[in-house]
């Protein structure tokens, strides 16, 4: 080996090479299924139906002209479908939604500063509004030691639901407790508002893929007299199990459910509507992990052919080890141990690059929960075992066929 040593040190640069490259690589793979294989912070969707409302507009022969009161009237209209579509035979529940349908790439985005105790807290959140109706079809999960049912109790009291949070490398951490209790001040039309932060919800991510940078505001949906329910546009029915083909049948053999100049779209199962948005991004997520498995490939036949046109210029050592007493299994441990022994010093350098590369260009994490070092680690160890393997195949390959030629003509050649 020590012979060797010019061709030993164009070999560890390559190794140091294709080991800095692979790193990168695992941990976007990493951070991807850590991703995917997050909870969504819902419950399951198979019997779950989502519908629009939608409103004439003056040209059409039904319509009414509200004037002034139009908020009002729309509001009363969506209560009585509402009211009419929960005593379909097949609806279970069926509540208000803005801004709330999972599946769905919206965002309204906001901040918020609250002072407790002389900490000045941000929490960055995306803006839902939904009824406790809702958030319990929805499967809506408690977290940070609250339960489904404490979010679903905290809508009803009328205050506001806040999701868990995991923050950004520019924020300061904190425990996102101590915002309970806290008042939530909101402008709109209809004034100022202040509402209790009543309890923490999980994360409602809209797909697979979605990081969790920021955290999720949830404010109460009141559907009673006083409510404006003009702004709200969907509406999410929990229809009983089994029975979404025939809850359909049953809204198309009736008259349109419609009242004064609000009518509700046909409803669209939010099991398809997963699919369909999961369908782009897990398409590209295989053709990444497709592309990472073509460069594997890439990188085991070069190994093996450096290792194959190594072990072929090492043919008459072998032999005559051989001839000497030495064994099969003392041939393969020295060239297994060998090449190991360049992996490792060829590690050393390319933990040191890894590092470098890692701090600076954080983007990498993709919004993974799990800790940069986590990261690294990780796909720190998954590629020294997909090295390993390629270099033990690599050599054990050719040493074999080595083997198999009889020292008196190895020694001839040589």
């Amino acid at each position: 080996m020590c012979n060797e040593w010019r061709d030993n040190i164009w070999l560890i640069l390559e190794l140091v090479v294709v080991s800095v490259a692979m790193v990168v690589v695992m941990m976007n793979v990493v951070c991807n299924i850590e991703l995917k294989t997050r909870p969504m912070g819902i419950g399951p969707v198979d019997d779950i139906y989502v519908a629009s409302y939608s409103e004439l507009n003056e040209e059409s022969p039904g319509y009414v002209d509200y004037g002034e009161r139009k908020a009002e009237f729309i509001s009363r209209d969506i209560r009585r479908v509402t009211a009419a579509l929960r005593r379909n035979q097949y609806v279970e529940k069926a509540g208000l939604v803005q801004n709330g349908i999972p599946f769905t790439l919206n965002y309204i985005g906001n901040y918020r500063e609250f002072v407790v105790n002389g900490d000045s807290l941000r929490y960055f959140f995306n803006m839902r509004q939904m009824s406790p109706e809702a958030a319990e079809i929805l499967g809506l999960e408690g977290s940070s030691g609250f339960s489904a049912a404490d979010v679903k109790a905290a809508l009803e009291r009328g205050e506001v639901v806040i999701s868990d949070y995991v923050f950004g490398e520019e924020e300061k951490p904190y425990d996102v407790r101590r915002l309970v209790g806290q008042n939530y001040v909101s402008e709109t039309e209809d004034g100022v508002t202040v509402r209790r932060i009543g309890a923490i919800s999980s994360f409602m991510r809209r797909f697979q893929y979605e990081p969790h940078r920021n955290g999720m505001m949830i404010l109460p949906v009141n559907e009673g007299a006083g409510g404006n329910l003009a702004i709200y546009s969907n509406l999410v029915i929990k229809v009983r199990p089994g029975t979404g083909k025939r809850f359909l049948e049953s809204l198309q053999s009736q008259p349109t459910l419609a009242s004064g100049n609000v009518f509700l779209k046909t409803p669209v199962n939010l099991e398809a509507k997963r699919k369909d948005v999961s369908a782009k991004h897990d398409t590209r997520f295989n053709l990444f992990v497709a592309c990472m498995f073509f460069l594997l490939m890439i990188i085991f036949l070069g190994i093996l052919g450096t290792f194959w046109f190594r072990i072929r210029q090492r043919e008459g050592e072998i032999a005559l080890r051989r001839v000497t007493g030495a064994t099969r299994g003392d041939i393969f441990r020295r060239i297994l141990s060998e090449s190991m022994l360049l992996l490792v010093i060829a590690t050393i350098p390319a933990i040191l690059l890894d590092v470098l590369l890692l701090y600076r260009n954080m983007s990498l994490m993709n919004g993974s929960r799990l800790s940069i070092q986590e990261v690294f680690w990780i796909s720190g160890a998954l590629t020294f075992l997909v090295m390993t393997l390629s270099i033990l195949l690599g050599a054990w390959f050719p040493a074999s066929r080595a083997m198999r030629i009889h020292p008196a003509e190895a020694l001839k050649e040589e």
